[in-house]
């Protein structure tokens, strides 16, 4: 399946609140998308440059770039440390084996993970676009980032929301602390075996090695390069 159909030619627009809304891999897009379904953004086709309308409601996907007659709305972006966004993704990939060895060195694998990463990345860019790399560099100012690190005062902080039934009923606590933290079953041992703290993954090569490709993302998310070793 070419999942560049499924998650990057599909956008979130509300032309009644005047929002785009851009969810990055790892970045609980899922809940976002949950919670914006509770307010009047449809799906829209992305196709060279332009969108169509395709159906009323929300769609969960990534899709990074912007659109001919863009400049008319305003931006939310779902956002979260690149180290801890990557760091999620090991623990995901980790997360649906059964077994586990005695001699299981949780740095050394996500080394190799990482680096596995990067270096089909790097091999991509050779003849294609890559949108894992294309967040940083979308040239719009963003309105609204809505930060895991900071997830309900920053959902709260959009005018729309906090004033919102959903907000206001306990509806938008209940569905972020139900999601948050639970995509990953750390009932499997090999879970329970790697560290909850994420900066516990990095090293001064993994960190240095994944910052020099996505330092973009840092940048324009606001994430200092050494965040990994506080």
């Amino acid at each position: 399946m070419d999942t560049s159909k499924l998650y990057f030619e599909t956008h979130t627009i509300s032309d009644v609140l005047g929002f785009i809304l851009i969810t990055p891999p790892s970045t609980a897009s899922r809940t976002a998308h949950e919670i914006f379904s509770y307010f009047p953004f449809d799906t829209y086709d992305y196709k060279n440059g332009k969108v169509f309308y395709k159906k009323q409601g929300v769609t969960h996907a990534h899709t990074p770039y912007l659109f001919e007659g863009h400049e008319k709305y305003k931006l939310i972006l779902t956002t979260r440390n690149p180290y801890a966004q990557y760091s999620s993704r090991f623990m995901g990939f980790y997360s649906s084996m059964n077994q586990v060895q005695s001699s299981l060195n949780f740095k050394d694998h996500f080394t190799d993970f990482i680096f596995t990463i990067t270096s089909d990345i790097k091999n991509k860019l050779k003849d294609t676009f890559n949108p894992e790399l294309c967040w940083g560099d979308i040239d719009k100012e963003i309105t609204y980032k809505i930060r895991v690190e900071n997830i309900s005062e920053d959902y709260k902080n959009i005018p729309f929301i906090k004033e919102s039934e959903l907000n206001l009923s306990g509806k938008l606590d209940e569905i972020l602390n139900r999601k948050i933290g639970n995509r990953i079953d750390s009932s499997q041992p090999i879970v329970r075996k790697f560290p909850s703290d994420w900066r516990e993954y990095w090293s001064d090569e993994s960190a240095e090695n994944f910052y020099s490709l996505f330092h973009r993302n840092f940048e324009r998310w606001g994430y200092d390069k050494d965040s990994w070793k506080k």
